[in-house]
Order: C-alpha cells, then sequence, then structure tokens
C-alpha cells in the first residue's frame, strides 16, 4: 500500500469512528479522561497528609525498634546487656517488662520519668494492639514512645523515636503521574457468609481476617477482583494487593488501597491512592502479605512507587 493510499485508508477509518461515536479520529491518551484541576488538588492533598501521617510522633518513619518479648522480666534501657537495647540518648536502665502468660506489666526504674495519657506512671498492666483491633495503652519517654502489639499470640514492644534516622534521612516518595484512568468504579458482592482466611505477614506469622464479600472492576474490558478486609457494619474497605509493578517500579510487598462502601454496593478504587506498606520505610514493621485472591495480572502505573530510602525491599515470593 502506498503512502496516498494509506493516507486516503486513515481518513476513511477516522470518518466512520467519528460518524458513529462523534469523538473523532483520537488516539488512546486523547481518549482518557482529563485530570481536572480539581482531581489533581485531591491527590495532591492526599499525598500531603499520608506524609504528614508518616512524619507523625506515632508515623512509620520514627518506628525504631521492635522486641519480641520472653516470659518473666525482660529489661530496657540503653545498656548493652538489656534485653530490650534503646539507643544511647536512653538511660541504661529505663523500666523492666514482666510478662506473665498474656499479659505485661511495666514497672519503671527508680528515678525515671514516664506518662501514660500525660499522667506520670510507676507501674501498670499494658494492653496491647489485640492484632491491631484496638488502640494499645501508649507510654511516652522523652524521645521515646512504646506499646505492646499481639502478633499471632506473641508480644513485642514497639518503639518509635523521635530522633529516628529514618526520618532524618526521608526525602520523600516517588510517585506515578496521576492518571483518571485509575479511578475506577466497582461493584460490591457480599459473600453468602464471611470467610475466615490466613493472611502471611513479612515476619513469618499468620493472622486470621474476615473477608466479607468482593469488589468486581473491569479494566480495558477485562474483568478483575479484590477482596477487602473490614470490620464489622462498617463501610470502610481496606485492601493489601500485588500487581506486576511489585519488585521493579513498585515495593515488592504490595502495596495497600482504601475505600469506601456506599449504600449502592458501589466502590471508587482509585489506585492514585496506593500506598507503600510500613515496611517499605523500616525493618521493624510487621506487615500483611497480599493473598493469592488479590494478586492482579497486570501492572498497576499508580500510587506510589518503591521507596528509595529504604534498603530492604522485598519480593513477592511464587509471583
Amino acid at each position: 500500500m502506498n503512502v496516498s493510499v494509506k493516507i486516503k485508508h486513515v481518513i476513511l477509518v477516522c470518518s466512520a469512528l467519528s460518524s458513529m461515536a462523534n469523538t473523532g479520529c483520537k488516539s488512546s491518551a486523547q481518549l482518557r479522561p482529563a485530570v481536572t484541576t480539581a482531581y489533581k488538588k485531591e491527590i495532591e492533598q492526599w499525598r500531603q497528609q499520608r506524609v504528614s501521617r508518616l512524619k507523625g510522633k506515632l508515623g512509620w518513619l520514627k518506628l525504631s525498634g521492635l522486641f519480641w518479648l520472653k516470659p518473666g522480666i525482660n529489661h530496657m534501657g540503653s545498656d548493652s546487656s538489656s534485653d530490650i537495647v534503646l539507643p544511647p540518648r536512653a538511660p541504661s536502665s529505663l523500666a523492666s517488662l514482666n510478662m506473665k502468660g498474656q499479659d505485661v506489666y511495666l514497672k519503671l526504674t527508680p528515678g525515671q520519668d514516664a506518662r501514660f495519657r500525660g499522667k506520670p506512671v510507676s507501674e501498670m498492666l499494658l494492653l496491647s494492639d489485640q492484632e491491631g483491633k484496638r488502640e494499645p495503652d501508649i507510654i511516652s519517654t522523652g524521645d521515646f514512645t512504646f506499646f505492646i502489639i499481639d502478633r499471632g499470640g506473641r508480644k513485642a514492644l514497639r518503639l518509635f523515636d523521635q530522633q529516628a534516622e529514618t526520618l532524618k534521612s526521608f526525602k520523600g516518595i516517588d510517585y506515578f503521574p496521576i492518571d483518571h484512568r485509575w479511578r475506577i468504579q466497582g461493584q460490591y458482592i457480599q459473600f453468602t457468609q464471611p470467610r475466615t482466611v490466613q493472611v502471611s505477614t513479612a515476619i513469618g506469622t499468620r493472622v486470621e481476617e474476615q473477608v466479607r464479600g468482593e469488589v468486581r472492576f473491569v479494566l480495558d474490558g477485562v474483568s478483575y477482583s479484590l477482596q477487602p478486609v473490614s470490620q464489622e457494619g462498617s463501610n470502610e474497605l481496606e485492601f493489601v494487593f500485588a500487581d506486576r509493578t511489585n519488585g521493579k517500579q513498585s515495593y515488592g510487598g504490595g502495596r495497600f488501597l482504601e475505600a469506601t462502601l456506599s449504600s449502592d454496593g458501589k466502590v471508587i478504587l482509585d489506585f492514585n491512592k496506593a500506598y507503600n506498606p510500613p515496611c517499605a520505610f523500616t525493618s521493624f514493621a510487621t506487615c500483611p502479605l497480599p493473598r493469592a485472591a488479590n494478586r492482579l495480572p497486570i501492572k498497576i502505573t499508580a500510587g506510589e512507587k518503591v521507596y528509595k530510602g529504604h534498603g530492604h525491599q522485598d519480593t513477592m515470593e511464587n509471583w
């Protein structure tokens, strides 16, 4: 086919498409919904709030330690012989944690100061976060804040440092370009009965979660689904998903996404708000990993890219 014939062919195709759809002859990029100023501002504000949370008092950039407790006495302090070794700025002996069965008792070393809800405390029973289902008892002393977490029946102390090196070295987050194509409406399909699933974590433990349904959506004419975790009676959905950018353009251990379930079952999956799990920023987090049902066989080129400030980057196993 010579050049003149090719040109006529393109004109005829464009004319036919234009008469059928009144869209003219446009490339796929031109046919994409434009990113409006309002939407761009929404995403930029979301990103700013996200970074503010990362830098907050209990933000992941300040997480500086994860110490699994043994039965009996666990000594805390900067002394190297301590069971829980704190940074050199901390007292050589700050406190002890006595684990009796599933209970953990805090007892401060005489002369040390710590606060619970703003009031001085010398000793008390510390309630854990119960697998993230409640707010734990939070203790603050100097630059440090700590509380007890429960993971798979094991108890650990999670330590935050207001002068953490991960905070000082933070240089921001890289993102994929904002693209309205990745703001997708899905439909929530509730299961007949809730399903109890086993979720693996980055530290090798497994936790049970309740899955009550799935969100089905269509992208480029192909149907996909993701299964969220949600609390009974709540319309807030939480997704842990994987896609084909993991380990290359995005964090190897998958990403998180949150959405709201409307009364008519509609769900907006805005992948421009897909974000890295805590393990992308610190080695001391206990992140859930994407289940097989939430591993998308496509590239989601939206949201947060891999964080370059943290050297440890997991890749998806068997993916």
